[in-house]
């Protein structure tokens, strides 16, 4: 039957709309695939030293304290992050440079890794920082894994054994060893305890049965009175320790390792959730005791760490609302487009995990 007037121009707008509906979401699914962030080119254009290590800060300063990076100095943090991008998106090329340059530049005589070097990548510490060290090293077993290649395992077995006869007490790796004068911290910071890469390297038999399953019973034993985790574990005391101020990227990360050895978070994600629903946003540090806010400010790596413990949590769609929320503090100053960038100024974590967070979202859509 033919359709007249009124009535056929209507069918005539819906087939239309529905037409073009389907070609508009398809169109962006075809986006969303070949999205391509800009924050690499952030990092590689405005944080890269001439050297090739990555700068802390974007403006120039000099450190007040030796314990605090400042302006230029690099970090083994931000390699490590950097590293583990270029490993998920296998640009290898780009890998191999960075690794070039931990060797050059972050490697100390006694074998073990400065934690931070200067601009012109010489160092002035004589101490490494575990979980930097460990977040690297699960990064060159990775890269073993996918690529091969002998490098990055004798790498990783050089500084796995350092860590383990050197910077260890009690029968643990403890924060950080000074290479110097031999002395070492009494504590293992809950952020530190990667039990992905522990479980990696007892893969390749770079740690015994019985250290991983310490390691793993700390994750397990971990008191869950509150909605935080304590702070570290004292491996001489035998006592887990808590600060009344909370740092929430370290209880992020400490989350994810929770989650890693098969625990859910459960307190933490819902705190996370009322907190977001109620304030609108998630602050830097919080009271232990009363769980409120005890700092004005937001950072961008609070938030990809969120949408990483949601994912890893399976959890979509909060970490859909934490990567949202993230990237409204992305390209606030034209002059650094794809970059975290406030006052002329930014962190390289507040770059680095956000741009992890992005990449790891971007995965688990196209896997779904």
């Amino acid at each position: 039957m033919l359709l007249k007037g009124k009535k056929k121009s209507a069918y005539v707008l819906i087939a239309l709309f529905v037409t073009a509906t389907a070609i508009f979401c398809g169109g962006w699914e075809l986006l969303r695939q070949r999205y391509v962030s800009p924050t690499p080119n952030f990092v590689a254009s405005h944080l890269m030293n001439p050297n090739q290590t990555l700068a802390t800060y974007l403006k120039p300063s000099v450190s007040q304290h030796p314990d605090i990076a400042a302006g230029k100095e690099a970090l083994l943090e931000s390699m490590g992050l950097w590293m583990q991008y270029n490993l998920n998106q296998d640009k290898q090329t780009e890998f191999d440079k960075s690794f070039g340059v931990v060797q050059t530049y972050f490697t100390a005589p006694e074998s073990y890794w400065y934690w931070k070097i200067s601009p012109d990548g010489t160092s002035s510490v004589a101490t490494n920082a575990l979980g930097d060290d460990l977040r690297l090293l699960n990064v060159l077993l990775k890269a073993h894994d996918a690529w091969g290649g002998d490098a990055y395992l004798e790498e990783a077995r050089r500084i796995s054994d350092v860590l383990q006869r050197k910077a260890a007490v009690n029968g643990y790796m403890v924060d950080y060893h000074n290479f110097s004068d031999g002395s070492s911290a009494s504590t293992l910071n809950l952020a530190y305890l990667d039990i992905q890469a522990f479980k990696r390297m007892n893969a390749y038999g770079l740690m015994d049965d019985a250290s991983l399953q310490r390691y793993t019973a700390l994750l397990e034993n971990v008191p869950r009175d509150s909605v935080f985790y304590p702070q570290r574990y004292n491996v001489q005391t035998n006592r887990y320790e808590s600060d009344n101020e909370v740092n929430l990227t370290e209880q992020l990360i400490a989350a994810i390792h929770v989650r890693e050895a098969g625990d859910m978070p459960d307190k933490l994600l819902e705190f996370l959730k009322q907190h977001f629903v109620q304030d609108g946003r998630l602050a830097g540090r919080y009271d232990r005791a009363s769980a409120k806010a005890t700092v004005s400010y937001e950072s961008p790596a609070v938030y990809g760490l969120a949408a990483i413990l949601f994912m890893e949590s399976d959890d979509s769609k909060w970490a859909g609302k934490m990567i949202a929320k993230m990237l409204e503090f992305r390209d606030h100053d034209p002059a650094y487009p794809g970059g975290y960038v406030f006052d002329g100024d930014t962190h390289a974590f507040d770059n680095l995990f956000p741009l992890l967070a992005e990449q790891q979202w971007k995965t688990d859509r196209r896997n779904r």
